[in-house]
C-alpha cells in the first residue's frame, strides 16, 4: 500500500494491494477520523484495532488482540492452513445494526462489546465467542465461500461451532474461558424456539433470491446448524474431523463449494468407518423441525433395576414430520451431591423412528435419566411429572452446570408447549435461583423467568409473579451486598433483570439503588433503571427528569444517554405522548437512525400502560404493517411487529386479525414470515394462558382439602 499525492495537491490518494478472489459481499470501507491501537504482542499478521476516539480507553483492547492471536494460531493448525489474508483489523462502529460482520481483513464490531464498565465473566466469554466466530470466516466464507445462499450453513453453521470448539480446546484460551460449551448450550435454546415456529425450515434448503437469502441469518442457521455440526463432530471424532476439514481446505482454496463438497471430504477421511454418514447429514442438515425426545421407562419393584427402557420420539409439528438419528450420551443420575455414584453412557444411538429400544436390564434405577448429557444431540427433552417432582428437590443440589442449563431448557420447553403451567415453571426458578452459584446458569434462568411472567400468564398472575421475583432478586442482591466476599458476577444478572419486576409498590428501591458505588451498580444498571421509573405513574415527571438529567452527566451524554432517552419518553404514561411517537413510527420511519427507531418502538407499548394505547396494538397496528413492509427494511418492520402489537390478548379476534394480515402480505416473503411467527407464537400463549388457570384453580382444591 502506499500514499499517492499526484491528483491534487490536498488531496491524498491510497493505493490498495489487489488481494487474491473474494466475493463482493465481503468488502467493506470505513472511513472516519477513528482512533486507532496497533497490537504489539507477536502475532501471524498485523493486528490494528479502531474506535471512535470518545471509546479510546474503553474496552479491552489486548485481550482482543490476545484471543484474536489464540484462535489464529488454533485455526491455522486445526484447518493445516495459516491465516490467508495480509492484515486483520477491527473496527467499532456507532450505531451497527449487527453483532459483527465478517468483512476480509476489517472486522466490524458493535460498539456494545467497547465497554465502559468492567464486564462480567459471561458477557467477556460472548464477546471472545464473537471475535473467534468472525475470525473463523477468514477461512470458512472468505477463503473457501458457498456456490450460493442455500450452503450458507458452510459459513455459518461452522463459523458457530469452530469458535465455541477453539475456545474449549486452545491452552492459551481454555483456562481462563471455560465456560464453551455451556454457552453454545444456552445459544443453541434460540434454535430449539425457531426450530417449532410455522416459519421454521431446513439449516440447507433452497433459496430463490438474495431477498430470500436475508431471511435465513436466523437461528436455524446459526444454532441449529452449529448444533447439526457438533453431531457430526461427535460421530467422527476429533481427529478424522480436523483431517477433513485439511483435505477441504487443500482441495477448495480460493474456490466455491455446495454441501456435497464439504460431506465427501468428511466421508473421504472417515473411510469405511463411517458409510452413513453422508445419508446422516442429509437427515441432520435437510430436514427441518425439531424432535422430541422422552423416555418410557419401567422398574422391576423386586429388584429395582431396569425392566423397560424405550426411547420415543415425534416431530414437534405435524406439517414437518421429519425424525433424524440421535448420537448421545445418557446420563442415570443416582446422587444430586456425588456426581461420582453416577454413571455415564457413551454414544447411545437414538433411531429416527417412533421408539428405540434398549436393554439396560443389568443397571438399577436411577433417580432421573437425562437422554442428552454433554449436550451433543439436538432434541427438545420432555421429562414426565414423577421426574419434574424429582427435579423440584433434587436440582439445586446438582452440580454439574451444563446438565443444569439444559434440564432447565427442558423445563423452559415444556411450559411453553403446555405440559406443565408457566407458574410452575416459576415456583422451580424462585426455589432454582436462591441456590444457583453460576452466573451463566442464575442469566438463563432469569431470562427464563422473564419470558414466563411477561409472556406466557395472564396480566392477573403476571402482577404476583412479578412482586414475588422483585423480592426474590432483592434478598438475593442484600444477601450478596452484605457478604464480605460478595461476588460480583453474581450481582450482575440480578440487577440486570430487577427492573423488569419493578412496579409503583417498589419502585423506590430501584431510585435507593441508584446511590450506591458506580463500580457496582454500572451505568448501563443506572439506564434501566431509569426505564422502570419513567413507565410508573406514581413519580412526578420533574423528578423523573431530574434523574436522568443526572446519570446523562455522570454519563457525559454518551450513545448510551441518547437511547436511554429516547426509551424513557417512549414509556412515559401518558397518552398525547403515545400519539406522537406512534405517529413517529408508522409515518416518519426514516426520521431517525435505525438504532434509534428500534428503541422507540421496544419501548413503546409495555404491558403496564395497555389502557393507553390499546387501539393503536389492536387496531391501527393491523392497518398500517402492509404499508410499512413496502417502504421500509427488515430490521424495521420485525422490530415494528414483534414490539407495537397485542402480544398479550391471544384471543380469538385477535390471531383471526393476524391469520388475514398473513394473506395480505403473502407476496412480502419477510413481513409474511415475521407476521405468521407472532401468529404462531399467540396461540401458543393461548394455551398458557388456559394451562395458568386450571393450574391455579387445582392449586385452590388442593388448599380448601388441606
Amino acid at each position: 500500500s502506499d500514499w499517492s499525492s499526484d491528483v491534487c495537491s490536498s488531496d491524498l490518494v491510497y493505493i490498495f494491494e489487489e488481494t487474491p478472489r473474494i466475493s463482493t459481499y465481503l468488502y467493506a470501507l470505513c472511513a472516519g477520523p477513528y482512533y486507532c491501537i496497533e497490537n504489539k504482542l507477536p502475532a501471524p499478521t498485523k493486528l490494528r484495532l479502531f474506535m471512535r476516539e470518545s471509546l479510546k480507553n474503553c474496552g479491552e483492547p489486548e485481550e482482543i488482540f490476545r484471543v484474536t492471536i489464540a484462535g489464529m494460531k488454533f485455526y491455522s493448525e486445526y484447518f493445516g492452513c495459516p491465516y490467508p489474508f495480509g492484515k486483520y483489523d477491527q473496527i467499532f462502529c456507532p450505531e451497527y445494526n449487527m453483532g459483527a460482520m465478517e468483512n476480509v481483513g476489517l472486522i466490524t464490531l458493535n460498539e456494545f462489546y467497547c465497554w465502559k464498565d468492567t464486564p462480567t465473566k459471561r458477557r467477556r466469554s460472548g464477546f471472545a465467542i464473537t471475535i473467534l466466530h468472525e475470525l473463523a470466516h477468514m477461512w470458512f466464507g472468505n477463503m473457501v465461500t458457498m456456490k450460493w445462499w442455500d450452503n450458507l450453513w458452510l459459513n455459518e453453521s461452522f463459523a458457530t461451532f469452530i469458535s465455541h470448539l477453539c475456545m474449549a480446546k486452545s491452552e492459551d484460551l481454555n483456562k481462563e474461558y471455560n465456560t464453551s460449551w455451556l454457552l453454545f448450550a444456552d445459544y443453541k435454546g434460540f434454535a430449539y424456539t425457531a426450530d417449532q415456529l410455522v416459519t421454521t425450515h431446513p439449516v440447507m434448503g433452497e433459496i430463490k433470491d438474495t431477498d430470500e437469502a436475508e431471511t435465513e441469518f436466523d437461528e436455524i442457521v446459526y444454532e441449529k446448524g452449529s448444533s447439526m455440526v457438533k453431531q457430526m463432530y461427535y460421530y467422527i471424532g476429533d481427529e478424522y474431523f480436523s483431517k477433513g476439514l485439511k483435505l477441504y481446505f487443500q482441495k477448495y482454496k480460493w474456490d466455491n463449494t455446495t454441501f456435497d463438497d464439504f460431506i465427501g471430504k468428511m466421508v473421504e477421511v472417515a473411510g469405511g468407518q463411517l458409510s452413513d454418514l453422508g445419508k446422516l447429514c442429509q437427515d441432520w442438515f435437510k430436514k427441518a423441525g425439531l424432535n422430541e425426545i422422552s423416555l418410557d421407562m419401567e422398574v422391576d419393584s423386586n429388584t429395582g433395576k431396569i425392566k423397560k427402557f424405550v426411547v420415543k420420539q415425534k416431530p414437534c409439528l405435524e406439517q414437518f414430520p421429519n425424525m433424524i438419528t440421535h448420537i448421545v450420551d445418557f446420563l442415570f443420575i443416582y446422587d444430586y451431591n456425588d456426581l461420582s455414584k453416577n454413571k455415564i453412557f457413551k454414544k447411545q444411538i437414538i433411531e429416527p423412528k417412533n421408539e428405540t429400544v434398549f436393554d439396560f436390564s443389568n443397571e438399577l434405577a436411577p433417580k432421573i435419566v437425562f437422554l442428552n448429557y454433554n449436550d451433543w444431540g439436538y432434541m427438545k427433552l420432555v421429562f414426565d411429572q414423577k421426574s419434574i417432582q424429582g427435579l423440584k428437590e433434587g436440582l439445586v443440589q446438582f452440580k454439574d452446570p451444563l446438565t443444569k442449563i439444559s434440564i432447565y431448557r427442558s423445563l423452559f420447553d415444556s411450559f411453553r408447549d403446555s405440559k406443565i403451567s408457566s407458574i410452575e415453571f416459576l415456583d422451580i426458578v424462585i426455589n432454582s435461583i436462591k441456590n444457583e452459584k453460576d452466573e451463566n446458569n442464575l442469566s438463563t434462568l432469569l431470562r427464563f423467568a422473564r419470558s414466563a411472567s411477561s409472556a406466557y400468564m395472564p396480566i392477573k398472575y403476571m402482577k404476583i409473579y412479578k412482586k414475588k421475583l422483585f423480592n426474590e432478586l432483592k434478598d438475593l442482591l442484600e444477601m450478596q451486598l452484605s457478604s464480605i466476599d460478595f461476588k460480583k458476577d453474581l450481582i450482575k444478572p440480578i440487577l440486570m433483570y430487577l427492573h423488569f419486576y419493578a412496579d409503583e409498590d417498589n419502585i423506590k428501591y430501584l431510585i435507593q439503588l441508584m446511590n450506591l458505588d458506580p463500580k457496582l451498580v454500572s451505568q448501563e444498571d443506572r439506564f434501566k433503571f431509569l426505564r422502570a421509573i419513567y413507565s410508573c405513574r406514581n413519580i412526578d415527571l420533574k423528578d423523573k427528569q431530574k434523574m436522568l438529567d443526572a446519570e446523562v452527566i455522570r454519563d457525559k451524554n454518551s450513545d448510551e444517554s441518547i437511547t436511554a432517552k429516547l426509551a424513557c419518553n417512549a414509556l412515559l404514561p401518558d397518552r398525547k405522548n403515545k400519539e406522537i411517537l406512534w405517529n413517529k413510527i408508522t409515518k416518519e420511519t426514516t426520521s431517525d437512525s435505525l438504532v434509534n427507531m428500534q428503541t422507540i418502538m421496544g419501548s413503546f407499548a409495555p404491558v403496564e400502560q395497555y389502557d393507553l394505547i390499546e387501539d393503536f396494538i389492536k387496531e391501527k397496528y393491523f392497518e398500517v404493517i402492509p404499508e410499512l413492509g413496502k417502504n421500509n427494511e427488515s430490521f424495521y418492520i420485525r422490530d415494528f411487529i414483534s414490539y407495537c402489537g397485542p402480544s398479550h390478548f391471544p384471543t380469538d379476534e385477535i390471531i383471526k386479525k393476524y391469520e388475514d394480515l398473513i394473506e395480505k402480505v403473502k407476496d412480502m416473503s419477510q413481513v409474511k414470515k415475521y407476521v405468521a411467527e407472532e401468529c404462531d407464537l399467540l396461540k401458543r400463549k393461548r394455551k398458557a394462558f388456559d394451562l395458568c388457570e386450571e393450574y391455579m384453580k387445582s392449586m385452590e382444591k388442593k388448599e380448601i382439602l388441606s
